[in-house]
């Protein structure tokens, strides 16, 4: 392993020297202090020398996760595309453990990963930015809060002393392929602006607003939202054309009449796929325009505080070009940020 140690304020010159010697950067800011790893391992080296507040920066490339996320740091990737050109993929499941509240939170950014378990302090801050997260994904007694990420599975379990299982998970602006959190535990879910997939029947004492549910169960009729839900300004959608139309409403159960279904995805969708695949579920002109939410925007991913946007939130290098030097001895660098 390689590390150069060197003061915030040569970082920007130093980064091409750095990506020189390999593909795989991990970079640790400590305060005004900046150290490099490289390589394989670079993750794992960072972190060994993290401290709680300071933030780790990947390069594209596929790291290999650290299995457990002890401290309240800031991991931050390229982009949630797993592809080495466009993003960054930690590799291997991983859990967050955080037994206590920490000044800092923990934050994964935009990454595609496969993180397991979230579990420790309730208190403690725990955030998945522009997040992919391709795993079955276990809470308990946390509560993290997902913002403009792809989710798969996120399961509630576990019961405390008490009989309950304390969590609460907030989504804005994410696909959410299968929500459960338990018929008898204590934990809620908070949707805003979401799409959420596949059966709803397993979802409780959650609010909804101004999301859209695409659901069905095993007999492939829609699964009414349960009574200890909240939905408003709500869409609800059936995939297949032969569900039954009586069962096919995900807010029969439901007293507020903000909340609609629609039956023609053709013509509510620009873009429609159930692998909830980047540039999805945009809404057509005419959807935007007739179903809007409670804050006078459109429903789905693209409305709200937070539309919907897979650009990482640091500038990306995204062409970098050396000629060869001029008569005068000037080397020619073209460089193009994003």
């Amino acid at each position: 392993m390689k590390r150069i140690i060197i003061s915030l304020a040569v970082l920007v010159s130093s980064t091409f020297g750095v990506l020189a010697q390999s593909s795989l950067v991990a970079t640790l800011a400590h305060g005004d202090n900046v150290t490099y790893y490289y390589g394989e391992s670079a993750l794992g080296d960072a972190y060994n020398a993290a401290l709680d507040g300071d933030c780790i920066i990947l390069s594209p490339g596929t790291f290999t996760a650290v299995s457990s996320i002890e401290k309240a740091i800031t991991i931050r990737g390229a982009g949630m595309r797993g592809d080495v050109n466009l993003g960054t993929t930690l590799y291997g499941t991983f859990e967050i453990n955080i037994a206590d509240k920490r000044s800092f939170p923990v934050v994964i950014e935009s990454v595609q990963c496969y993180c397991r378990i979230i579990k420790g302090a309730l208190e403690q801050e725990v955030h998945f930015i522009k997040v992919s997260n391709n795993e079955d994904l276990y809470l308990y007694s946390c509560s993290p809060k997902f913002i403009q990420s792809i989710i798969g599975k996120v399961v509630s379990t576990e019961y405390n002393e008490n009989g309950v299982n304390n969590v609460y998970a907030y989504f804005d602006n994410c696909v959410v392929y299968l929500p459960c959190n338990g018929e008898n535990n204590g934990s809620g879910y908070f949707f805003q602006n979401c799409v959420i997939g596949s059966t709803v029947r397993n979802l409780y004492r959650s609010s909804l607003s101004n999301c859209i549910i695409i659901g069905w169960d095993g007999n492939y009729h829609s699964s009414p939202l349960n009574t200890t839900n909240c939905a408003e300004c709500c869409v609800g959608m059936v995939t297949y054309s032969y569900a039954d139309p009586a069962a096919a409403n995900h807010f029969s159960n439901m007293v507020n009449t903000t909340n609609r279904m629609v039956t023609d995805a053709s013509a509510f969708f620009k873009t429609c796929n159930t692998s909830y695949d980047f540039g999805d579920y945009q809404l057509t002109d005419a959807a935007q325009t007739e179903y809007k939410g409670n804050d006078d925007t459109q429903v789905g991913l693209y409305g709200g505080a937070n539309p919907l946007n897979f650009k990482p939130m640091n500038p990306q290098v995204t062409k970098f070009a050396v000629s060869t030097t001029t008569e005068s001895g000037i080397l020619k660098v073209k460089i193009n940020v994003e």
